[in-house]
């Protein structure tokens, strides 16, 4: 258990932040280089920081308040043994993690803990902005590994490949850390020993997909307004004990954050014995990466956000600090892929869909939109995606993003509700859906055409059920009217789209209060 900390006693704050850790990860798309990275990143703020700590200051004299994610918030007692550590940690970083940047600034202790963290904050903020050449450096004589054009410095041979092939020092780090078997993050997640938590989770990528053309989902989930609350609490951190309240507060949200993965992967474990269909890269504070098996993307997104809220409200509530009364609530970003399409532009467009779902709800809620990649190339979904393949004859072809968990946020559509349409469309030909969406190209009146012959082949039938599940996201009919441009949206592709990725419902995802027919935009 952590000792009480006494503020007064410290001359120092030391903050570290890696830099770019996602680009880190998914540098390479082969699954044991980014289980080795993530690793890595997850080592770096813990077991080799707690090491340095130790043997920097052999008697005592540092207190860590927070570590996760490969960064790290510590107090000392004496200002040069904070200088002497930020000194020799860049050089640390690049013999464990060559590839990966650290920014750090050291601080002496203002009047308040709160003053001396967003001083802290800004100074690394401002230090973001340099860059840090990589090493080693390359000279003339050197081999470069043809994917990356980065200095090799070994041989391998990849499976199923004849020729052998170059890596570089990255990659080399990541493998071997890989090799070692620690699952450092699957421990951490599971809560199980290292060995146990390994043989829970996929050996190969492969394993994710059914087939050559299935889909994964990477997805990326970020808790919402966070440095608002963080900023609101550092306000009022300004008597001595601040320091262990500040601790309490990390510690309890990415208690929170585990628990709802922990939550969410029970649910999408098909069999109890079995393995789990995801392959976790990050779970640090309120964030969440990974790549699981398509169908129970819904599933697993549905879960987390209901556990996470409940979790956050729980552990949060108790510690009476001010402002953290509420729940939290997250944002997710899921984007469908095929299994062999870069993972560093997936996480990408997954990153920009959690970012277009906080907007949309003005991260009033939790939230989840989500994309199927069906082209070479997607890029960032508001500025790319949104105009260029869901916009058309004034008509937007989704209504992404869907509530989650308890809350509803600005008035978006339930993803229950559109777990009702889903079924509901599953009764219709599958054809006379689709022609829907294929005559909003030609216009919005042979769409509107389209879908009552609908109507009228299946009157009497089913029609009548998928009319009213349509209508609770809509408020009537196809269509949702916009105050700006595009002037209408329908949620009839969102539906076409999991159908594609053959989703597999959530059983206890129960409809919410669904806002959706007063304000969308």
């Amino acid at each position: 258990m952590a000792s009480k900390i006494n503020f007064q006693e410290y001359q120092a704050l030391y903050v570290m932040a890696a830099r770019g850790i996602q680009e880190y990860l998914f540098r390479s798309d082969k699954q044991k280089e980014m289980i080795g990275a993530s690793d890595l990143v997850e080592r770096l703020a813990t077991s080799i920081l707690e090491q340095v700590l130790a043997d920097l200051c052999p008697t005592g004299g540092g207190e860590v308040l927070s570590q996760a994610g490969g960064g790290a918030r510590i107090l000392f007692k004496d200002e040069q043994d904070a200088r002497n550590l930020a000194q020799i940690w860049p050089a640390i970083v690049r013999a464990q993690a060559p590839g990966l940047q650290v920014v750090q600034a050291v601080v002496p202790c203002r009047t308040t803990l709160g003053e001396t963290l967003m001083e802290a904050e800004r100074q690394i903020a401002q230090n973001r902005n340099y860059y840090f050449p990589p090493l080693p450096p390359a000279n003339p004589l050197m081999d470069r590994v043809p994917r990356t054009g980065q200095p090799a410095v070994a041989e391998i041979h990849e499976p199923g490949e004849k020729v052998k092939t170059t890596i570089s020092l990255e990659s080399q780090r990541k493998r071997d850390q890989a090799d070692e078997t620690k699952a450092i993050l699957f421990r951490k997640i599971m809560g199980v020993p290292v060995e146990q938590a390994k043989s829970l989770f996929p050996e190969k990528m492969d394993d994710l997909a059914a087939g050559e053309n299935s889909y994964v989902a990477v997805i990326h989930a970020d808790g919402n307004g966070m440095g608002e609350r963080v900023i609101s609490l550092l306000q009022h951190l300004t008597s001595p004990d601040a320091p262990e309240k500040y601790r309490q507060f990390c510690s309890e949200v990415e208690n929170s954050t585990l628990a709802a993965a922990r939550a969410a992967l029970a649910a999408v474990r098909e069999n109890p014995k079995g393995k789990y269909p995801v392959i976790p890269l990050v779970c640090a504070g309120d964030d969440v990466t990974l790549v699981m098996s398509a169908p129970c993307a819904m599933r697993f997104c549905g879960v987390f956000a209901d556990k996470f809220e409940a979790e956050s409200q729980a552990r949060l509530g108790g510690l009476g600090l001010p402002g953290l009364a509420d729940r939290l609530t997250t944002s997710i970003g899921v984007a469908f892929v095929k299994q062999n399409y870069p993972f560093a532009q997936a996480y990408e467009l997954a990153e920009s869909l959690c970012a277009y779902a906080k907007k949309a709800t003005g991260r009033q809620g939790s939230s989840v939109a989500f994309y199927r990649v069906t082209t070479a190339l997607a890029g960032r979904y508001q500025e790319e995606i949104l105009p260029r393949s869901l916009t058309v004859n004034d008509c937007r072809l989704t209504m992404n993003p869907y509530a989650l968990g308890a809350t509803s946020g600005n008035g978006v559509p339930s993803l229950a509700g559109l777990k009702e349409l889903f079924k509901a469309a599953s009764g219709l030909p599958r054809g006379s859906v689709r022609e829907i969406i294929s005559r909003c190209y030609q216009s919005k009146a042979y769409a509107d055409q389209a879908f009552e012959r609908l109507a009228e082949v299946h009157e009497g039938k089913k029609f009548p059920v998928f009319k009213t599940a349509l209508g609770e996201i809509t408020g009537d009919g196809l269509w949702k009217e916009l105050d700006g441009q595009p002037r209408f949206c329908t949620p009839l592709l969102d539906v076409i789209e999991l159908k594609a990725v053959k989703t597999d419902w959530p059983d206890e995802l129960q409809r919410k209060p669904d806002q959706s027919k007063e304000n969308h935009s």
